[in-house]
């Protein structure tokens, strides 16, 4: 099983930046900003010969200034900044001013992940915030925990199938390294590949979050709507 043991994005983002061009004349600068307008899947083919960015279930974008993915064939979700520049009904040509990836993982089974040395419930804050939600079959998360110089904090999203329910549950993991109480409150953002089989039946249904907060145990629901898959 893949491990992974190390710090989190932590978002420290600036309101805006500048890049400028090179040029005497101030009219002529070029403004772009340092924050996301969009969260999107990166979506390369078989051979990363070209791409896709998944912005919503009806919504693709189709980058004019970048023929391969940067990062390689594997899907991963990524914050995006990009510019509009021609619109059809269910894509849409855009110039990429900004792409960097997020952390993104897989669901593992509570039966596959209970012996694991990550798996843990440290409390930690899920935030509500604009990247947090269900779409196109991920589960993105900002959370909020304390950080210590040099700590590896892990974070995993489990499914509890051993938990009797009409729907399903999933446990948000969370092992601080120690950093359980002190530290610098600071941000992580991660997407959790959810079970394909979730996208089978057609119908959006219902699931619950759990995690352990600093005041004590959390629940959130969200409505799933299936994955609609891009051809290759």
């Amino acid at each position: 099983m893949n491990r992974f043991r190390f710090f989190l994005l932590v978002m420290l983002i600036p309101v805006l930046s500048f890049v400028l061009s090179s040029c005497d004349n101030d009219d002529d600068m070029v403004y772009i900003s340092s924050v996301p307008n969009a969260i999107v899947t990166v979506k390369p083919n078989s051979d990363n010969t070209s791409f896709v960015l998944q912005l919503t279930d009806n919504k693709i974008l189709v980058p004019q200034n970048m023929k391969s993915s940067p990062f390689g064939n594997k899907e991963v979700r990524a914050f995006v900044n990009y510019t509009r520049l021609s619109t059809g009904m269910s894509d849409m040509n855009v110039r990429i001013n900004w792409i960097d990836s997020i952390l993104t993982k897989p669901t593992y089974s509570i039966r596959d992940f209970r012996d694991n040395p990550d798996f843990a419930t440290d409390p930690v804050e899920i935030l509500d915030s604009w990247e947090m939600g269900t779409e196109d079959g991920y589960l993105t998360i900002r959370f909020r925990t304390r950080w210590n110089p040099g700590s590896k904090h892990a974070v995993n999203l489990v499914l509890r199938d051993d938990i009797n329910h009409d729907g399903p549950i999933l446990q948000f993991s969370h092992k601080a390294d120690g950093d359980t109480y002190t530290g610098v409150a600071g941000d992580g953002v991660v997407a959790f590949r959810l079970p394909d089989y979730f996208n089978e039946g057609g119908e959006p249904f219902k699931i619950i979050l759990m995690w352990k907060s600093y005041t004590g145990e959390r629940t959130r629901e969200f409505t799933y709507f299936q994955r609609k898959d891009t051809a290759d």
